[in-house]
Protein backbone atom coordinates (compact mmCIF):
# COMPACT_ATOMS: atom_id res chain seq x y z
CA UNK A 1 0.00 0.00 0.00
CA UNK A 2 3.02 2.53 0.82
CA UNK A 3 4.90 1.84 -2.43
CA UNK A 4 1.09 2.57 -4.21
CA UNK A 5 0.83 5.80 -2.69
CA UNK A 6 3.92 7.22 -3.23
CA UNK A 7 3.94 6.30 -6.78
CA UNK A 8 0.49 7.91 -7.14
CA UNK A 9 2.18 11.04 -4.94
CA UNK A 10 5.24 11.06 -7.27
CA UNK A 11 2.89 11.13 -10.76
CA UNK A 12 0.72 14.07 -9.47
CA UNK A 13 3.93 15.86 -8.82
CA UNK A 14 6.39 14.63 -11.33
CA UNK A 15 6.51 11.72 -13.15
CA UNK A 16 8.04 8.09 -12.28
CA UNK A 17 9.49 7.67 -15.39
CA UNK A 18 11.90 10.91 -15.48
CA UNK A 19 15.21 10.36 -13.89
CA UNK A 20 15.08 13.91 -12.52
CA UNK A 21 11.55 13.37 -10.74
CA UNK A 22 12.51 10.03 -9.36
CA UNK A 23 15.63 11.80 -8.09
CA UNK A 24 14.13 14.30 -6.56
CA UNK A 25 11.51 12.05 -4.52
CA UNK A 26 14.50 10.33 -3.21
CA UNK A 27 15.85 7.63 -5.69
CA UNK A 28 19.36 5.87 -5.02
CA UNK A 29 22.22 8.23 -6.80
CA UNK A 30 25.42 7.56 -5.57
CA UNK A 31 26.90 11.16 -5.84
CA UNK A 32 24.18 12.47 -4.24
CA UNK A 33 24.25 9.77 -1.00
CA UNK A 34 28.18 10.50 -0.71
CA UNK A 35 27.26 14.11 -0.20
CA UNK A 36 25.11 13.00 2.86
CA UNK A 37 21.66 11.85 1.67
CA UNK A 38 21.86 8.33 3.20
CA UNK A 39 18.19 8.48 3.77
CA UNK A 40 17.98 7.50 -0.10
CA UNK A 41 18.74 3.77 0.77
CA UNK A 42 15.70 3.81 2.81
CA UNK A 43 13.33 6.26 0.24
CA UNK A 44 14.38 4.16 -2.45
CA UNK A 45 13.15 1.30 -1.56
CA UNK A 46 9.57 2.57 -2.00
CA UNK A 47 9.64 4.31 -4.92
CA UNK A 48 9.12 2.72 -8.42
CA UNK A 49 9.50 3.66 -11.72
CA UNK A 50 6.21 3.30 -13.93
CA UNK A 51 3.23 1.61 -13.20
CA UNK A 52 4.60 -1.98 -14.91
CA UNK A 53 7.35 -1.92 -12.32
CA UNK A 54 5.02 -0.70 -9.49
CA UNK A 55 2.40 -3.66 -10.38
CA UNK A 56 5.25 -6.58 -10.58
CA UNK A 57 6.71 -5.65 -7.50
CA UNK A 58 3.18 -5.58 -5.31
CA UNK A 59 2.44 -9.14 -7.21
CA UNK A 60 5.68 -10.56 -6.38
CA UNK A 61 5.62 -9.08 -2.62
CA UNK A 62 1.69 -10.45 -2.58
CA UNK A 63 3.12 -13.91 -3.29
CA UNK A 64 5.94 -13.80 -1.13
CA UNK A 65 4.41 -12.68 1.97
CA UNK A 66 2.13 -15.69 2.11
CA UNK A 67 4.85 -18.22 1.35
CA UNK A 68 6.68 -16.55 4.04
CA UNK A 69 3.88 -15.33 6.77
CA UNK A 70 3.51 -18.19 8.20
CA UNK A 71 7.17 -19.33 9.20
CA UNK A 72 8.46 -15.89 10.18
CA UNK A 73 5.65 -14.10 11.16
CA UNK A 74 5.11 -10.47 10.53
CA UNK A 75 7.41 -8.52 12.38
CA UNK A 76 10.50 -10.36 11.29
CA UNK A 77 9.36 -10.15 7.73
CA UNK A 78 9.05 -6.80 7.82
CA UNK A 79 12.98 -6.63 9.43
CA UNK A 80 14.02 -9.17 6.73
CA UNK A 81 12.11 -7.09 3.94
CA UNK A 82 13.49 -3.46 4.77
CA UNK A 83 17.05 -4.85 5.61
CA UNK A 84 17.41 -6.75 2.16
CA UNK A 85 16.17 -3.66 0.36
CA UNK A 86 18.97 -1.31 2.52
CA UNK A 87 21.94 -3.88 1.73
CA UNK A 88 20.71 -4.35 -2.03
CA UNK A 89 21.26 -0.94 -2.32
CA UNK A 90 24.18 -0.74 -0.60
CA UNK A 91 25.37 -3.35 -3.44
CA UNK A 92 24.04 -1.02 -6.33
CA UNK A 93 25.76 2.18 -4.47
CA UNK A 94 29.38 0.22 -3.94
CA UNK A 95 29.55 -1.12 -7.72
CA UNK A 96 27.16 0.99 -10.10
CA UNK A 97 27.22 4.38 -7.76
CA UNK A 98 26.59 6.74 -10.98
CA UNK A 99 23.12 4.95 -11.70
CA UNK A 100 20.02 6.16 -10.76
CA UNK A 101 17.91 3.34 -9.03
CA UNK A 102 14.55 2.79 -7.16
CA UNK A 103 12.01 -0.01 -6.53
CA UNK A 104 11.50 -2.59 -3.80
CA UNK A 105 13.02 -5.39 -5.83
CA UNK A 106 16.11 -5.91 -3.41
CA UNK A 107 13.96 -6.35 -0.71
CA UNK A 108 11.46 -9.07 -2.61
CA UNK A 109 14.44 -10.91 -3.49
CA UNK A 110 15.07 -10.64 0.12
CA UNK A 111 12.12 -12.29 1.15
CA UNK A 112 12.52 -15.01 -1.73
CA UNK A 113 16.04 -15.70 -0.29
CA UNK A 114 14.61 -16.11 3.32
CA UNK A 115 12.23 -18.70 1.72
CA UNK A 116 15.00 -20.45 -0.13
CA UNK A 117 17.11 -20.33 3.58
CA UNK A 118 13.53 -21.82 5.26
CA UNK A 119 13.69 -24.76 2.48
CA UNK A 120 17.22 -25.64 2.98
CA UNK A 121 17.22 -25.28 7.09
CA UNK A 122 13.65 -27.08 8.09
CA UNK A 123 13.44 -30.85 8.73
CA UNK A 124 10.82 -31.97 6.23
CA UNK A 125 7.64 -33.64 6.81
CA UNK A 126 7.31 -33.87 3.42
CA UNK A 127 10.44 -34.24 1.81
CA UNK A 128 8.73 -34.37 -1.94
CA UNK A 129 6.99 -31.27 -1.46
CA UNK A 130 10.48 -29.55 0.13
CA UNK A 131 11.87 -30.54 -3.24
CA UNK A 132 9.52 -29.19 -5.63
CA UNK A 133 9.21 -25.83 -3.38
CA UNK A 134 13.34 -25.73 -3.65
CA UNK A 135 13.24 -25.95 -7.51
CA UNK A 136 10.33 -24.27 -8.04
CA UNK A 137 12.10 -21.29 -5.95
CA UNK A 138 15.58 -21.46 -7.62
CA UNK A 139 13.83 -21.38 -10.91
CA UNK A 140 12.37 -18.46 -10.75
CA UNK A 141 15.12 -16.78 -8.73
CA UNK A 142 17.00 -18.03 -11.49
CA UNK A 143 14.95 -16.88 -14.49
CA UNK A 144 14.97 -13.14 -12.72
CA UNK A 145 18.87 -12.66 -12.32
CA UNK A 146 19.01 -13.90 -16.09
CA UNK A 147 16.83 -11.29 -17.30
CA UNK A 148 17.80 -8.75 -15.15
CA UNK A 149 21.83 -9.42 -16.99
CA UNK A 150 19.66 -9.02 -20.66
CA UNK A 151 18.20 -5.54 -19.43
CA UNK A 152 20.53 -2.66 -18.62
CA UNK A 153 17.59 -0.56 -16.81
CA UNK A 154 17.37 -3.55 -14.21
CA UNK A 155 19.85 -2.94 -11.14
CA UNK A 156 20.80 -6.65 -11.03
CA UNK A 157 23.30 -6.16 -8.08
CA UNK A 158 20.59 -4.71 -6.42
CA UNK A 159 18.42 -8.64 -6.87
CA UNK A 160 21.99 -10.16 -5.79
CA UNK A 161 22.56 -7.92 -2.94
CA UNK A 162 18.50 -8.69 -1.55
CA UNK A 163 18.50 -12.30 -2.65
CA UNK A 164 22.11 -12.95 -0.39
CA UNK A 165 20.99 -10.48 2.82
CA UNK A 166 17.52 -12.24 2.75
CA UNK A 167 19.24 -15.97 2.72
CA UNK A 168 21.39 -14.67 5.63
CA UNK A 169 18.40 -12.84 7.54
CA UNK A 170 16.70 -15.52 7.08
CA UNK A 171 19.35 -18.50 8.61
CA UNK A 172 20.02 -15.86 11.32
CA UNK A 173 16.06 -15.73 12.31
CA UNK A 174 15.58 -19.54 12.18
CA UNK A 175 18.66 -19.87 14.28
CA UNK A 176 19.75 -17.12 16.46
CA UNK A 177 16.63 -14.74 16.70
CA UNK A 178 14.28 -16.83 18.05
CA UNK A 179 13.20 -17.76 22.03
CA UNK A 180 15.87 -20.39 22.71
CA UNK A 181 18.90 -17.56 22.06
CA UNK A 182 19.31 -14.79 24.92
CA UNK A 183 19.37 -11.63 24.19
CA UNK A 184 23.10 -10.47 24.72
CA UNK A 185 23.75 -12.42 21.54
CA UNK A 186 21.07 -11.21 19.61
CA UNK A 187 22.13 -7.30 20.33
CA UNK A 188 25.76 -8.25 20.01
CA UNK A 189 25.03 -9.75 16.42
CA UNK A 190 22.51 -6.93 15.47
CA UNK A 191 25.53 -4.59 16.68
CA UNK A 192 28.35 -5.88 14.65
CA UNK A 193 25.69 -6.05 11.29
CA UNK A 194 25.19 -2.87 11.63
CA UNK A 195 28.53 -0.84 12.37
CA UNK A 196 29.62 -3.44 9.30
CA UNK A 197 26.86 -1.58 7.12
CA UNK A 198 27.55 1.78 8.29
CA UNK A 199 31.73 1.33 8.08
CA UNK A 200 30.86 0.00 4.28
CA UNK A 201 28.46 3.71 3.72
CA UNK A 202 31.23 5.15 4.87
CA UNK A 203 34.51 3.71 3.09
CA UNK A 204 31.96 4.19 -0.61
CA UNK A 205 31.11 7.61 0.15
CA UNK A 206 35.05 8.59 0.88
CA UNK A 207 36.02 7.26 -2.67
CA UNK A 208 32.99 9.06 -3.94
CA UNK A 209 33.73 12.34 -2.64
CA UNK A 210 37.47 12.34 -4.25
CA UNK A 211 35.88 10.82 -7.92
CA UNK A 212 35.34 13.46 -10.58
CA UNK A 213 32.92 12.07 -12.22
CA UNK A 214 30.66 12.54 -8.79
CA UNK A 215 30.71 16.54 -9.52
CA UNK A 216 30.21 16.17 -12.75
CA UNK A 217 26.97 13.87 -12.25
CA UNK A 218 25.75 15.98 -9.73
CA UNK A 219 26.02 19.55 -11.55
CA UNK A 220 24.36 17.76 -14.38
CA UNK A 221 21.66 16.96 -12.08
CA UNK A 222 21.91 20.65 -10.79
CA UNK A 223 21.87 22.22 -14.13
CA UNK A 224 18.19 20.15 -15.18
CA UNK A 225 16.79 21.35 -12.15
CA UNK A 226 17.52 25.09 -12.47
CA UNK A 227 19.93 25.18 -9.06
CA UNK A 228 22.38 27.06 -10.43
CA UNK A 229 23.97 27.45 -7.20
CA UNK A 230 24.78 24.02 -6.42
CA UNK A 231 25.53 23.03 -10.06
CA UNK A 232 28.50 25.68 -10.07
CA UNK A 233 29.76 24.42 -7.01
CA UNK A 234 29.96 20.93 -7.93
CA UNK A 235 31.97 22.25 -11.19
CA UNK A 236 34.22 24.39 -9.45
CA UNK A 237 35.12 21.13 -7.01
CA UNK A 238 35.54 19.23 -10.14
CA UNK A 239 37.85 21.82 -11.72
CA UNK A 240 40.04 21.43 -8.99
CA UNK A 241 40.28 17.59 -8.79
CA UNK A 242 40.69 17.87 -12.91
CA UNK A 243 43.50 20.30 -12.51
CA UNK A 244 45.25 18.29 -9.46
CA UNK A 245 44.99 14.80 -12.16
CA UNK A 246 45.58 16.69 -14.93
CA UNK A 247 42.55 15.59 -16.72
CA UNK A 248 41.56 17.71 -19.85
CA UNK A 249 38.93 15.57 -21.42
CA UNK A 250 37.00 16.44 -17.99
CA UNK A 251 38.17 19.79 -17.60
CA UNK A 252 36.97 20.22 -21.40
CA UNK A 253 33.39 18.89 -19.99
CA UNK A 254 33.16 21.12 -16.85
CA UNK A 255 34.02 24.03 -19.05
CA UNK A 256 31.03 22.85 -21.81
CA UNK A 257 28.81 23.08 -18.21
CA UNK A 258 29.91 26.16 -17.14
CA UNK A 259 28.69 27.54 -20.60
CA UNK A 260 25.51 26.49 -20.33
CA UNK A 261 24.98 27.67 -16.67
CA UNK A 262 25.94 30.97 -18.02
CA UNK A 263 23.40 31.19 -20.48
Amino acid sequence: MVNILIWIFLEILGNSKNPISLIEFGALFGPFVSNGDYWRFFSSIFIHIGIIHLLFNQIAILIFIRLNESIYGNLKLLIIYIFSGLFANLLSYYLTPFNISAGSSGAIFGIAGSYLAFLLYQKPKEPIEKRENLIGISIIILINLLYGITDTRIDNWAHIGGLISGFIMGLLMLKIFNYQTNLFIKMSLLIIIILTLLLNIHLRSYYLKHNISTYIFSAEIYIKTSNKEKALYELISAKEIAYKNHDQNSLNKINNLLQSINK
